[in-house]
């Protein structure tokens, strides 16, 4: 079915979803209980890739509109909850960057 085939006012209409390294991120900045919940359920069907998350995190989060400090905490309780054998290592590669 084509875009406008059974909503022709919706022709132009371009539906982009955010990559889910991208979305856990996003749902980060906030970091309610459940944004955590759902962040689980993402990497439980499709695992995320610790590397990415972190290497997106340090170098697209500069300008997140919430205290760094809080956000790094936010980021240190998700590799917890995902990575827990690898929480030591990033939160000394965090410290080592100063994110």
């Amino acid at each position: 079915m084509t875009a406008g085939a059974g909503a022709p006012h919706l022709e132009r209409l371009a539906v982009k979803v955010p990559e889910k390294h991208d979305l856990v991120l996003m749902k980060v900045v906030r970091g309610d209980e459940h944004d955590l919940q759902a962040i689980e359920a993402i990497h439980q069907r499709s695992p995320l890739d610790l590397e990415t998350l972190l290497d997106r995190y340090q170098g697209e989060m500069g300008a997140a509109i919430i205290d760094p400090r809080r956000l790094k905490g936010h980021v240190l309780t998700l590799v917890e909850r995902l990575f827990p054998e690898q929480l030591d290592i990033v939160e000394a590669r965090l410290r080592k960057r100063g994110t």
